[in-house]
């Protein structure tokens, strides 16, 4: 069992370092002015997506919006 466990773990060489991982998952960091314009389209098309399915009470548009919608 414990091989097992050994063959899916990837060698040292291909392994990130915390730090690495810890910057990659900080979206305060990093280039946020260029990140701004997206976020905002991303947040009207899904309000409009929403909007739309409410008002032609579609299930499945809504959906499609929340998908659509930035996590912020």
């Amino acid at each position: 069992m414990l091989s097992r466990v050994r063959a899916l773990v990837p060698p040292a060489s291909q392994r990130r370092s915390l730090e690495e991982l810890a910057q990659d998952l900080d979206l305060s960091s990093g280039d946020t002015r260029s990140e701004r314009p997206a976020f905002w389209t991303m947040l009207t098309l899904s309000s409009v997506m929403a909007a739309g399915g409410v008002l032609l009470d579609s299930a499945a548009t809504v959906i499609g919006a929340m998908i659509i919608a930035p996590i912020a």
